[in-house]
């Protein structure tokens, strides 16, 4: 081996032993990190009531949502309900991804009256099919069933549609 790789081989091993050093005594100067009687991670000196009661987490109640009994029931409840009217815009979203807001908005308005609403994106295909206009993009309804029907709600207008029939 020529002089220098040799040196350089002797170097790196000092430096190599100093790091480990260095090392070793941080580690033996280092504190217990944990105090008397939990060297195990628990406290064997201490002893926990009997009668001590867990805490108790409240969670909303669920409630299941349910259908809507009957066409003119789905009707009462858009012309109650004022999605179509007043509209929550989130800031940061495209303006043709707005229909995906609108009818999280009607989904998330049925479910604190406790009926169930579905978010569909229909396609150009099936808007064409449902509602008789085309669309150059997917387009975001809600959902209900009503009896052996689904039914497609325009979020913007509460047009009512129905889509498909339960087998």
């Amino acid at each position: 081996m020529k002089r220098e790789t040799k040196a350089a081989l002797i170097g790196c091993f000092l430096i190599f032993q100093a790091i480990l050093v260095i090392i070793l005594i941080m580690a033996w100067l280092e504190p217990d990190p944990l105090p008397l009687g939990w060297e195990d991670g628990f406290n064997h000196e201490y002893n926990e009531p009997q009668d001590m009661a867990f805490p108790v987490f409240l969670y909303p109640e669920h409630k299941p949502l349910k259908d809507f009994e009957t066409l003119d029931a789905l009707k009462k409840w858009l012309a109650m309900d004022d999605v179509s009217e007043v509209f929550r815009i989130k800031l940061g979203i495209p303006f043709n991804e707005q229909c995906v807001v609108r009818a999280e908005q009607l989904r998330d308005s049925a479910e604190k009256d406790g009926y169930n609403i579905e978010i569909q994106a229909l396609s150009p295909r099936e808007h064409l099919r449902i509602f008789g206009t085309g669309s150059q993009t997917y387009h975001a309804v809600g959902m209900a069933r009503v009896d052996n029907y689904f039914y497609v709600i325009e979020p913007a207008t509460d047009l009512i549609k129905r889509a498909y029939k339960i087998p």
